[in-house]
């Protein structure tokens, strides 16, 4: 069935349409015509096939706009605590890697539960972690948000502090003023 007029517009309530059973809901579009819901909430650019949503100028072939700020990105949940939530990377090799989040009960090989991982299955691939700014820094913190939480960082230089935010040496480990600490070694040497 056709309907020629440019909109329908329903007395009261929402629009329904139902298809049959089994089959699908196919919005067909021309090249030149573009899917828009409430004009940028889900906005499908038919000429670029790319999805925005919050924009109708998506910049990508999924494009999410927002103020940020919680409940504002994707989220990925897994529905069982054996379960894991995961974003594939693939080439034209296959997989080639995986960020994933696994339930607190998953096991499997070398990931456990309740661990957020980012795995490179290529056979000849590297994973690369890069502050790319001139004064850019990667950072470690463990136990919490707090800045004093922090537990090693590579500077800009390549310098690397352990418990220390300034390296000042290639390795810099403690901060000063610290009175107490142990570095050990394991392990014999010949």
């Amino acid at each position: 069935t056709s309907v020629s007029t440019p909109s329908i517009i329903t007395a009261s309530g929402a629009l329904g349409i139902t298809p049959a059973s089994g089959s699908n809901l196919n919005v067909t579009l021309a090249t030149t015509g573009d899917f828009a819901v409430n004009t940028n909430q889900l906005y499908v650019d038919t000429s670029t096939t790319r999805v925005g949503i919050g924009t109708a100028s998506p910049s990508g072939k999924l494009h999410i706009y927002s103020a940020g700020g919680l409940n504002s990105g994707i989220n990925l949940e897994a529905t069982s605590s054996a379960a894991y939530a995961v974003i594939d990377f693939n080439t034209n090799a296959g997989l080639a890697g995986q960020f994933l989040a696994t339930g607190s009960s998953f096991s499997n090989g070398i990931f456990t539960g309740d661990q957020l991982a980012l795995a490179n299955y290529l056979t000849n691939g590297s994973t690369t972690l890069v502050a790319g700014g001139s004064n850019g820094f990667i950072n470690f913190a463990t136990g919490g948000y707090l800045t004093g939480n922090e537990r090693m960082r590579i500077d800009s230089t390549g310098r690397v502090g352990i418990m220390n935010t300034s390296p000042s040496a290639l390795l810099t480990l403690g901060t000063a003023g610290t009175t107490a600490g142990t570095l050990s070694l394991a392990g014999s040497t010949s």
